[in-house]
């Protein structure tokens, strides 16, 4: 079967991945996109080993409260480069994230890991996905979940979100109330 550039651009808006990327794939499975689409995933788990030993010493912190500020969480996903912490689609992919991690019901990576990511599989499935379209290493260094009853939690981001600050005040007061104490506090954290 003839690959066309109508079926290139069909698993390209799919899959995200590069033109020759999916050109090559297509022809390789004579024009199946469901099987083209398997084996860019696959070959995605093969570029991701590959970057593994690669050192990702960038990145972004991401910080979320829930809209009554009882629960708070915090994300490091770092990179190789600050251009690609910089990217929209980087900065995206934190954001659901940090999302994701507000939702855990615990602190434990490897659980966060297997957890479901916005139909692309797992957390690890999304982050291998990245990888492999962006052509750097990546990795999720930490995050952190804060809910503790009776507490308030207020936040601050320094250095363009290089650097995050998750403050818990105990009181009876509405997060409102403490919102901009509690951020100039962080701040100097």
């Amino acid at each position: 079967m003839e690959v066309t550039a109508s079926m290139v651009k069909e698993l390209r808006e799919r899959t995200g991945a590069g033109m020759m990327d999916c050109k090559k794939v297509l022809v390789e499975t004579s024009g199946d996109i469901d099987k083209a689409i398997e084996l860019l995933r696959e070959k995605g788990l093969a570029k991701a080993a590959k970057k593994a030993g690669r050192v990702a010493s960038e990145g972004l912190v991401k910080l979320v409260f829930a809209a009554d500020g009882k629960k708070a969480a915090a994300i490091e996903v770092n990179s190789e480069t600050d251009f690609v912490a910089k990217n929209e689609e980087f900065i995206e992919f934190v954001a659901i994230l940090a999302d994701t991690a507000l939702e855990a019901s615990s602190d434990d990576m490897e659980a966060f890991m297997t957890l479901s990511y916005k139909g692309e599989g797992t957390v690890q499935d999304a982050l291998n996905n990245k990888i492999a379209k962006i052509g750097e290493n990546m990795n999720i260094r930490r995050f952190a979940k804060c809910e503790t009853p009776g507490v308030a939690y207020v936040g601050y981001l320094h250095s363009n979100g290089r650097i995050g600050v998750v403050m818990g005040f105990e009181t009876e007061a509405s997060v409102d109330d403490i919102n901009v104490m509690g951020r100039d506090v962080a701040m100097q954290v």
